[in-house]
Parts: C-alpha cells; sequence; structure tokens
C-alpha cells in the first residue's frame, strides 16, 4: 500500500522500535523479492489515513516500466527495515 495521506506508526513485535510514515510511504506486506522476516503492527495516528493498495503484479509491471521507481521503493523500505531493527 502506497500512503496518500494522513500519518501511520509502525511497531515490530518485540521491540520498542517505532517509525512513522506518511504521504509517499509504503507499507503492507514486503513482497518475496525482499526477504526481511519482520513483523510489525500499524497504528492510524491522523484522523484519517487515505491509502492505495498495489498488488505484487501490479508492483513488478511499474517496476517493469519505471525502473527507477524500483530505486525509490528500495531505498524507503531500507530505510524502513533501519529505522525498526
Amino acid at each position: 500500500m502506497v500512503i496518500i495521506s494522513g500519518r501511520v506508526k509502525i511497531s515490530p513485535r518485540g521491540t520498542k522500535n517505532v517509525a512513522f510514515l506518511s504521504s509517499g510511504d509504503i507499507m503492507g506486506q514486503i513482497p518475496d523479492w525482499e526477504h526481511v522476516p519482520l513483523t510489525a503492527g500499524a497504528t492510524v495516528v491522523t484522523d484519517q489515513v487515505l491509502v492505495v493498495a498495489i498488488s505484487l503484479s501490479e508492483l513488478k509491471r511499474l517496476f517493469r516500466l519505471y525502473p527507477s521507481f524500483y530505486g525509490t521503493v528500495y531505498q524507503k523500505l531500507k530505510r524502513l527495515e533501519s529505522a525498526l531493527c
């Protein structure tokens, strides 16, 4: 999912680390191409959060059409992983 508006708190189970996501950030299950064994909970911290769900097949298609988009997604996931570990 891509967050369009609002803010979400991400907290992995079993840790005290927290990350906050907002407009333009990606959340949800990390696809198979990113082997990160991390389970986390998400909590809405604003009155409303608007997200767009993207299936794995749609995401792969976007990566093929826009290779730089893959780099952007990868960097965002790595930053989130670093913040939560």
